[in-house]
């Protein structure tokens, strides 16, 4: 509720604080005046004036470094995390066959410390939207992608992981099946085990150029 009325307080509307800009003052107590502001990753939260004038809130929150894995749960690299450990362990996995089955395992340094896990990625650019890879760099090494590793990973866009997926899955004999075929895109991105959007850019020859 916006104050309206009672005793002249402190009055900071307008005014910003690290992140948090301050928009509108909340009816008061006896104890503090509130502020509701409005932080640069875009979430609001209320914040008592006498903490904003001491530096207190440089933000809401959002860049704050936590200190425990519990602290991280909600930062999307921790979905990263235990995606990265289901695909090699869990055997109800969607995508089991090309991580459990094949032997794909997550090395010691990673499976159990997530926060040694967020350091490495947070140094070699991770940003959100991209997605973890093993297999670029184990091409580059010539050594197996057998592992999620720091010696073997890297951080790539969805397109160029698809790529690669696509790459090792189709050969130019498939290419010249998927571009003379008459099923429809889904049937055909079922049957070679790519995307859609893989078949189509396909067809369009923006792939696999003979």
């Amino acid at each position: 509720m916006a104050y309206t009325g009672g005793p002249k307080r402190l009055d900071l509307v307008g005014q910003r604080f690290g992140m948090p800009l301050v928009k509108l003052k909340i009816k008061s107590d006896n104890k503090a005046t509130r502020f509701l502001c409005l932080c640069d990753c875009g979430k609001t939260k209320i914040i008592v004036g006498s903490e904003l004038k001491r530096g207190n809130n440089k933000s809401c929150g959002c860049n704050r470094t936590p200190r425990t894995t519990y602290e991280y749960r909600d930062h999307p690299l921790y979905d990263v995390w235990k995606g990265m450990k289901a695909r090699c362990k869990s055997e109800k996995h969607i995508s089991r066959k090309n991580y459990l089955d094949k032997g794909v395992k997550v090395c010691d340094l990673w499976k159990n410390d997530f926060l040694t896990f967020y350091n490495w990625s947070i140094q070699n650019g991770w940003q959100e939207g991209l997605q973890l890879d093993k297999d670029i760099k184990a091409k580059q090494l010539g050594v197996p992608a057998d592992s999620y590793s720091p010696d073997r990973c890297c951080f790539v866009s969805a397109s160029v992981n698809n790529q690669n997926r696509s790459n090792t899955q189709l050969n130019l004999a498939s290419v010249n099946e998927i571009r003379i075929s008459t099923d429809n895109n889904s049937s055909l991105a079922l049957k070679y085990k790519v995307s859609i959007s893989h078949i189509i850019k396909i067809k369009q020859n923006k792939k696999w150029k003979v």
